[in-house]
């Protein structure tokens, strides 16, 4: 027995269970009748989108500790791309002087824009890459081992070139050695280099980007974060600064007009902004009228 309210999507999830089983009974011939077809379902609640401030923004960005995790950031918020979409984007897609991406997300391509302070991280971030996935895991820092083996005092280490790991060994000295002796004469004589991963164009998975924005936000202190978020806050940002919202649909490469419309239900201020302006009744038409 079922206690409390159900939501509209519950609801409606109940119905449609009830629905494909009358169908099946009705197919076999055991029922005359899908009755649950004569029931309407519940109208879907339309939730606004979370947007967060500029504030808020800054302070995530703020709250990254290398420049792959603040190119994240900057990019989500600058394109208003889905997370899917920046884990696919390629150095290829990116066009650095015309300030451009070319991306491709539920089934469809499109180009978004970005400024020049992204352009500037993209270009420090790319470095001499000329191909290949924009976002890669981080490479691990390695320290090595020292070990003491019957004839003495032995580092090891792993080497990475092409893809390919060797374990190497270099020979510290005998029995008189201590062992913080041994250590120090190790980073004395071997520069240990970063591992690398066996196929070093992997690219960041959607779950490694997500997770980078889970951390940076702990850091932030500013509560659950998602890249969803990030890009309704740069359809809602364009908005409250008078873009056209044909423009934004564009952008976020939304099918329908309908969809990118609800971001004009959490920028009220916006509306009234652009009204202000482009209105013969609106505000800045009467300053203007009254020579201010």
């Amino acid at each position: 027995m079922m206690h409390g309210t159900l939501s509209e999507e519950g609801a409606n999830r109940y119905l449609w269970s009830l629905r494909s089983f009358y169908d099946f009974l009705f197919l076999g011939g055991v029922v005359d009748v899908c009755t649950p077809r004569l029931i309407k379902g519940r109208a879907p609640n339309e939730r606004l989108p979370k947007v967060l401030s500029r504030e808020t923004v800054q302070k995530l960005m703020a709250a990254t500790d290398n420049i792959r995790d603040r190119a994240i950031f900057e990019v989500l918020y600058a394109t208003g791309c889905r997370i899917g979409e920046l884990a696919e984007a390629r150095i290829e897609h990116f066009n650095l002087r015309d300030r451009s991406l070319r991306v491709r997300g539920k089934g469809s391509e499109r180009t978004v824009y970005f400024g020049p302070r992204v352009q500037r991280l993209l270009k420090k971030y790319i470095g001499d890459r000329t191909q290949g996935f924009l976002l890669r895991p981080l490479e691990r820092e390695q320290h090595g081992c020292v070990n003491f083996n019957n004839r003495g005092w032995v580092g090891y280490w792993n080497e990475y070139k092409d893809g390919v790991r060797r374990r190497r060994s270099v020979y510290l000295g005998g029995k008189r050695l201590t062992r913080a002796a041994a250590v120090k004469l190790f980073h004395q004589k071997i520069t240990i280099p970063p591992t690398s991963s066996s196929r070093p164009n992997r690219p960041l998975t959607t779950t490694g980007i997500a997770r980078v924005i889970e951390l940076a936000a702990n850091r932030a202190g500013t509560g659950r974060i998602t890249a969803h978020m990030l890009r309704h806050s740069c359809a809602t940002h364009l908005l409250e600064e008078g873009a056209d919202i044909r423009y934004i649909q564009e952008l976020l490469g939304h099918k329908s007009l309908r969809t990118t419309a609800i971001y004009t239900k959490v920028t009220p201020h916006a509306l009234k902004k652009t009204y202000d302006k482009y209105h013969p009744t609106g505000a800045s038409h009467a300053r203007k009228k009254n020579g201010r």
